[in-house]
């Protein structure tokens, strides 16, 4: 049997955040407090619902709370990361840059400088709308397919991921 390895999501959170409507809303009226919540909220599901290991790194531009000193913390799991005066793509680049094994990572943004710099450091990639489908797809089922897509997810989820990390040769300009 092929042991899956663990994966580590490198994540731009406001950047999904912009991609969900029920949390861009929140954005529009000024609630980022609410919208961070909702983001962590739909990452501890997905994640709960992830069959394999698992790592998620989450970088959010500005601070955790007006006049909040936090620069990094954990919930659940979940790493997070706040920029105060820099920028989260910032962060992110600092993290591959240090990261001993950037291959190993899968860094999920819409900013392309942020993925440009992820791929000149073989790291893999993905954009925030790819993520926020592929993550609905595997957890939300059609109606009256739920029991079939739970057999399967396991499946799919695996199939998924190798094509993800086997299909980029890191040498391809494409990706």
């Amino acid at each position: 049997m092929a042991r899956f390895r663990k994966v580590t999501l490198v994540l731009d959170g406001l950047n999904i955040v912009y991609k969900l409507p029920e949390l861009e809303e929140h954005m529009y009226l000024g609630r980022v407090d609410l919208a961070m919540e909702g983001l962590l909220e739909y990452l501890l599901r997905f994640r709960d619902g992830w069959k394999h290991a698992l790592e998620m790194h989450v970088f959010f531009d500005g601070r955790r709370a007006p006049g909040d000193a936090t620069r990094r913390s954990e919930r659940d799991g979940l790493f997070l990361y706040y920029s105060h005066d820099l920028s989260a793509d910032h962060l992110i680049a600092e993290f591959v840059n240090r990261h001993a094994k950037p291959a190993d990572l899968r860094v999920v943004s819409s900013d392309k400088a942020v993925l440009e710099h992820a791929r000149l450091h073989r790291a893999g990639r993905q954009t925030s709308e790819d993520f926020v489908r592929w993550v609905q797809d595997c957890t939300i089922p059609s109606s009256g397919e739920q029991s079939k897509e739970s057999e399967a997810s396991l499946d799919s989820d695996a199939d998924y991921w190798k094509s993800v990390f086997l299909s980029e040769d890191p040498r391809s300009p494409h990706g």
